[in-house]
Order: C-alpha cells, then sequence, then structure tokens
C-alpha cells in the first residue's frame, strides 16, 4: 500500500509532536480506565493477566510519552524509508525499557509501543482528521525490514502464534494498512462507542488471544454482545458479564510424552498450586473456571510416597473449589487417566473424555504386564 504524496498543506495542519505524544497517552489511559473489559485490566481488577494492575497500566502509559514524543519528531519531516523506519524502531525499543523499568517488568504495552508509535509517526504528517492518509503512510514505513531488530522479537508470542496459525497478527495489521481500525474500528466507535470494542473484538485476530487460548471464545462472544444491542441494552450488557465469565478459566495440563504423563512431587505441586491460587480468587470475589486436562498414568513409582502426597493436595483443592465453581475435568487422548489421578479426576464436577479417552485405576498395559495376555490383552478395545 502507498500514501499518497504529501502536500504543504498536510504538513501545514498535522498536529505539532507534543500534541500528538499526549493524545496518545491519554487515549492509552482512557483504555486502561475502561470498564468493564472482558478478562482484561480495568478498574474492577486485573481479571485475567497475573502481572498487570490499573495503576500499573498508567504508570506504563505515562512512562512511554517521551518515546511517542520523539517518534512523532523524527517523522515530522520525513518520508517513509529504511532509514526512518530503523530510527522509530530505535526510540520504540528505548521506550520499552522505559516501560518495563515503569512497570517492575511488566509488558504493559509493548504492542501499542509498535501500532501507535507508527501511528503518531505519521500523524505528524497528515491532517489529524485524515485517518485513510495517516494509516496509508504508517504502512509504508512498517513494510521496511527492522535489520537491527533483536532476535526475540521473532520469539515472542505475537510472532509465535501467527505463524502457527496463519494469521497476520499486529505487523500483517500494520503492513496492511490497518483495515481492521478503518473499516470496523472507526465506523463503530463513531456509530455507537458503547458498541465499539464489541464489533472489533468480534472480527480482529488478536494474537494476544490466541497465545492464551481464548481467540474463539472472545470473538463469538462479543457477537453476541452486538447481537442483543451492544452496551445500550441490558441483553447486552448480559451477555458481556458471560463473556467475562467465560474468558476467565484456569487450565492444568499434564504433558503425556514425558514419562507417559507420570505425575511427580513438582509437577503435581504446579497443578495443586494452581487449583489453589483458582480458590483465592473465588475468596476474594473474582471468578476463574479451573479445567483440568488428564493425560496421565499415575504417579512416578520413583517418586513414591513423595507423589503420592501431592495427590492428595489436589484431590483436596478440586474438593474445595467445589464449593464455589463446577471443576472439569476433560481426558481426550490414548494414554488416559489412570492410578491415583483416577480418583482426583472423578473428584471433578464434570467429566468430558472422547471415544478414544480411558479411566481405570489400572491401565490394560499395566493388567497384561502383570497378569499375563491371557487374562487381558491390552490391544483389544472390546476389553481394554
Amino acid at each position: 500500500m502507498s500514501a499518497r504524496p504529501l502536500s504543504l498543506r498536510d504538513v501545514a495542519c498535522a498536529l505539532p509532536p507534543v500534541r500528538i505524544a499526549r493524545c496518545v497517552v491519554d487515549a492509552l489511559v482512557a483504555e486502561a480506565r475502561l470498564t468493564p473489559k472482558p478478562a482484561l485490566v480495568d478498574a474492577r481488577g486485573s481479571r485475567a493477566h497475573r502481572d498487570l494492575d490499573l495503576d500499573t497500566m498508567l504508570r506504563s502509559a505515562d512512562a512511554l510519552e517521551p518515546a511517542f514524543l520523539a517518534m512523532a519528531h523524527a517523522a515530522s519531516d520525513a518520508p517513509p524509508s529504511q532509514a526512518l523506519r530503523e530510527q522509530l524502531a530505535r526510540i520504540g525499543r528505548e521506550g520499552e525499557r522505559a516501560m518495563m523499568r515503569a512497570t517492575a517488568g511488566s509488558n504493559a504495552h509493548r504492542g501499542a509501543i509498535w501500532i501507535v508509535g507508527l501511528l503518531c509517526a505519521r500523524a505528524a504528517m497528515n491532517a489529524p482528521g485524515d485517518s485513510e492518509a495517516i494509516c496509508a503512510s504508517a504502512a509504508d514505513i512498517a513494510c521496511f525490514e527492522d535489520r537491527f531488530a533483536p532476535v526475540a522479537a521473532a520469539q515472542s508470542h505475537g510472532a509465535k502464534v501467527s505463524e502457527r496459525f496463519h494469521v497476520a497478527g499486529a505487523r500483517g495489521e500494520a503492513r496492511d494498512g490497518f483495515p481492521h481500525a478503518l473499516r470496523i474500528g472507526l465506523p463503530a466507535l463513531r456509530n455507537a462507542r458503547a458498541r465499539g470494542l464489541a464489533e472489533h473484538d468480534a472480527r480482529l485476530d488478536d494474537t494476544c488471544l490466541l497465545h492464551r487460548g481464548g481467540l474463539h471464545t472472545a470473538q463469538h462472544g462479543a457477537r453476541r454482545v452486538i447481537d442483543a444491542g451492544g452496551m445500550a441494552h441490558e441483553a447486552g450488557r448480559a451477555a458481556l458479564v458471560r463473556l467475562d465469565r467465560d474468558l476467565l478459566a484456569l487450565i492444568a495440563a499434564i504433558e503425556p510424552a514425558f514419562q507417559s504423563g507420570s505425575t511427580g512431587e513438582v509437577s503435581g505441586a504446579k497443578i495443586a498450586a494452581a487449583l489453589e491460587m483458582a480458590l483465592t480468587e473465588f475468596e476474594a470475589g473474582r471468578t476463574i473456571r479451573p479445567v483440568i486436562l488428564f493425560e496421565t498414568g499415575g504417579v512416578r513409582l520413583q517418586e513414591a510416597n513423595l507423589g503420592l502426597a501431592v495427590i492428595a493436595e489436589i484431590q483436596a483443592a478440586i474438593v474445595a473449589l467445589r464449593r464455589h465453581v463446577p471443576g472439569v475435568d476433560v481426558i481426550g487422548g490414548m494414554v488416559g487417566c489412570f492410578g491415583s489421578m483416577s480418583l482426583a479426576a472423578t473428584l471433578c464436577t464434570e467429566l468430558v473424555m472422547t471415544r478414544q479417552a480411558r479411566l481405570g485405576m489400572n491401565g490394560p498395559e499395566v493388567i497384561e504386564q502383570e497378569a499375563g495376555i491371557e487374562e487381558l490383552d491390552s490391544h483389544d478395545r472390546r476389553l481394554a
């Protein structure tokens, strides 16, 4: 995408850099304070985030103002080019370091540094009401590669899920000229601010949600909010509350490829701690749905009583959570769920199994090994 040539009128009508930077920070602050936002940090609390809260988001926004100001200054008299792209990237990395200092290491606005940084850079060369021109010239900058980008940038959560799920992500959105912002977000915001967030979220392939595993839920939930009339109607508000609840889930999964998913002291302690964390959230008035993915042969024999003790902790946590919310147990693979972990599975309120899944105290392979194939052929599906 190529922007139209800049005219002297464009430059003369553009906002001054200091005003642009202040507008960006005001927008980030307004976004952080917007309440309610399903599963996101807002005035009610941290929601699905563990390392962010509203105060941290506000500190991050303020810390980024010098970086946005520097970006607007750098682009105020420069056409899109490789040199400008890399200059903006250097400023962005400096801004990221300032953000990390302000938030004690929490990534509050890394994505905004890229997306909003490009837009504020081109806002310095276009009239403030010309969204098409701002996005088009920002896309021209985004199409240049940053030759000095750190290796870690290619290994971010967003980059990984973009590659895995074949979605454009933030970088693709920028290179395409921000089509979702122009065609969906801005019109929805202008027509009905109460519906703007839901309309945008119902369509955008958000890599943060992809990484967290909630994109499908978010998009369908946002569509329900829109179909119910948005926040202006009681049904729409109820749908938003439901979406917020659906996006808050705690998932504990066992890796079946490691020692047949056997549970040891450390892995079991992690599951128990996760369930106890969910219990703490409930006691603080925040709802989190616990889901456990069981693919385990039981306790690692070499850990003996230590492994059994931690499974008792898992079972106690499941029982304690049942007072607040149904616990969901999912058994989907061929490993199944056996041994003492099968007792933990049966303590959950809901049990979801595929046709190939198995649940029992002793696995058919163990019975065949100990009692002989005459007693049980583990490959006979009718018996196993």
